[in-house]
């Protein structure tokens, strides 16, 4: 007898379908002790009974890219995948074209399939990596070695001091270039998207890092340098340039996705002490 699972779609008559997609008991029952080849492969036999007909080239990395990940398992930890995280990941995987998020797609599932971290792979992990772009990913990784990634905002303001203006570059860090991105200009998109997904938190207003040398370089970036004097030109009393300082940091479910996700963090068996 297996278990059940409803799956309705929609017909070109306009009509629905529901159909019982079987999964084993003998899947579901087998807790530890899996092969990596085995549990790779019972994710792939759960999805593709949900999606039959789907990129079988992009697939095929896929599979390879998530069997290199379980080989980094003792074992004793691998454990069968389950439907709610396996079925998303590789759906999302096979239409994805760049080969750097599949190889996050792949680490996301071994690691849903390692006993030691499973219960710490979130469901809404999935979605958050379907919502980042390449150059967005690349970002995590510094991000998460880092506490906090300093940022400026450059404002264009009153001569008389008043404070008053308006924001010319917002929340800008050169981190964007020194991991190669795409567009590094675009990073205060990257960190509104983050902040949006809830990897990322922005200082409070008026916060900064107590080491002000972390922000020179910014401030002498020739993309700032370039906009400082172009606010030189515009009528007064709005021509004067000004610097907001702040930074950015990871939440703490940004720390979590980036440990199961962009940081390839294995866990270590310890051979015991020998007393």
């Amino acid at each position: 007898m297996s278990e059940g699972i409803e799956i309705t779609q929609s017909t070109s008559l306009g009509t629905k379908e529901t159909t019982q997609v079987g999964i084993q008991n003998n899947i579901n029952n087998l807790q530890v002790g899996l092969s990596p080849s085995n549990a790779v492969e019972m994710a792939f036999r759960i999805f593709q009974e949900h999606y039959p007909q789907l990129r079988q080239e992009a697939l095929a990395e896929v599979r390879q890219l998530v069997l290199e990940e379980m080989r980094k398992i003792q074992p004793e930890d691998i454990v069968p995948p389950t439907p709610k995280i396996a079925v998303p990941i590789l759906e999302n995987a096979s239409i994805t074209e760049e080969q750097e998020l599949r190889s996050l797609y792949a680490r996301l599932l071994a690691n849903s399939m390692n006993r030691t971290i499973k219960d710490k792979v979130y469901p809404g992990f999935v979605e958050v990596l379907n919502q980042l772009c390449v150059d967005e990913a690349k970002l995590l990784p510094y991000i998460y070695s880092k506490k906090a990634v300093p940022t400026i905002t450059l404002r264009r303001e009153r001569k008389d001091k008043t404070g008053e203006g308006v924001d010319l570059i917002k929340c800008f860090s050169d981190i964007g270039e020194k991991v190669n991105c795409d567009n590094p200009l675009n990073i205060n998109l990257y960190f509104d998207n983050l902040i949006r997904l809830g990897l990322l938190a922005r200082s409070p207003t008026f916060s900064s890092l107590t080491d002000k040398t972390l922000y020179e370089s910014l401030k002498t970036h020739p993309y700032i340098v370039a906009n400082e004097k172009s606010i030189h030109q515009y009528a007064e009393p709005y021509n004067q340039p000004s610097f907001s300082e702040g930074y950015v940091s990871l939440t703490d479910f940004g720390r979590e996705f980036c440990e199961k996700t962009v940081i390839n963090v294995v866990t270590v068996h310890l051979p015991p002490l020998k007393l």
